[in-house]
C-alpha cells in the first residue's frame, strides 16, 4: 500500500500555477495594493507579487517557484505554515494576503493566530478561500481538490475571525468565468454590494478584508 503522503511531500516539490480571478482586481483598485507594502503568505505562485507594492514580500513552500523567483529577483522565503512564523519577525506590512492556503492546513485557528501577531498591529488580512456549496461544485466537487481538508460556512469563517481578534470590514465575491467573458466580468462588479446569502451560492470564491482588533 502507497505510504499516505504529508502535506510538506504534496507541495514541497509541485507548482501551484493559477489564474488571478477578477474579484483581486477590485480589490487591488479599492486598497491600492500596488502602491502597499504586502506579504503573500502561499498564494499560488509570484503573480500576485507583482500586482502589489515595492518591498513586498513572499512566503512559499514550492522549491520551483522558489527558484524562479530568486531567478528574478523577487523577495522570497522558505516557510511551512503549519509551523510558528519565524520570518520578517521585526517587520510592518499594509497588508497580510492569503489565498486558497487556509482550507489546506492543518489548523486554520492557529493560522489566524499566528497572522494576527505578526506584520504589525495595523496589517490588515486579505483571506480568500472556496467556497463548498455551490453551483459550480456540482461540476468541481470541493474535496475532490487534492490537499482541501476544511471547507467554511460563512458563520463558520466570522467565528473563527472572530475568535482570533480580527473584524471584517468588506467582503468581494468572485463570480466563475468572470476572467473570460465581459458579460460576467460586469455581473462581478455589480453583485458586490449585495447581502452574502443573495449571491454565495453563485460565487466560487470568497476575499475577506479584515482588520486586527486591538
Amino acid at each position: 500500500m502507497e505510504k499516505e503522503k504529508t502535506l510538506e511531500q504534496k507541495y514541497e516539490n509541485s507548482s501551484s500555477i493559477s489564474a488571478i480571478y477578477p474579484s483581486f482586481y477590485l480589490i487591488q483598485k479599492d486598497y491600492k495594493l500596488d502602491e502597499k507594502k504586502c506579504i503573500d503568505l502561499w498564494a499560488s505562485n509570484w503573480r500576485y507579487l507583482k500586482l502589489m507594492g515595492k518591498w513586498s514580500c513572499w512566503v512559499e513552500y514550492s522549491n520551483i517557484d522558489i527558484e524562479y523567483c530568486k531567478k528574478n529577483w523577487l523577495n522570497v522565503i522558505k516557510w511551512n505554515l503549519n509551523k510558528d512564523f519565524n520570518f520578517f519577525i521585526d517587520q510592518n506590512f499594509d497588508f497580510i494576503f492569503t489565498s486558497h492556503v487556509i482550507e489546506h492546513l492543518e489548523s486554520p485557528y492557529l493560522f489566524l493566530k499566528r497572522i494576527h501577531n505578526f506584520g504589525g498591529k495595523d496589517a490588515k488580512l486579505i483571506l480568500w478561500y472556496p467556497i463548498e456549496h455551490t453551483i459550480i461544485g456540482l461540476f468541481d466537487p470541493y474535496f475532490s481538490h487534492d490537499g482541501h481538508l476544511y471547507a467554511f460556512s460563512h458563520a463558520n469563517i466570522k467565528k473563527l475571525l472572530n475568535e482570533t481578534w480580527f473584524k471584517i470590514e468588506k467582503i468581494y465575491y468572485n463570480i466563475p468565468l468572470a476572467w473570460r467573458f465581459k458579460l460576467f466580468n460586469w455581473i462581478q462588479r455589480i453583485v458586490q454590494p449585495l447581502p452574502y446569502r443573495m449571491v454565495s451560492r453563485r460565487s466560487n470564491a470568497l476575499y475577506i478584508v479584515a482588520q486586527k482588533k486591538i
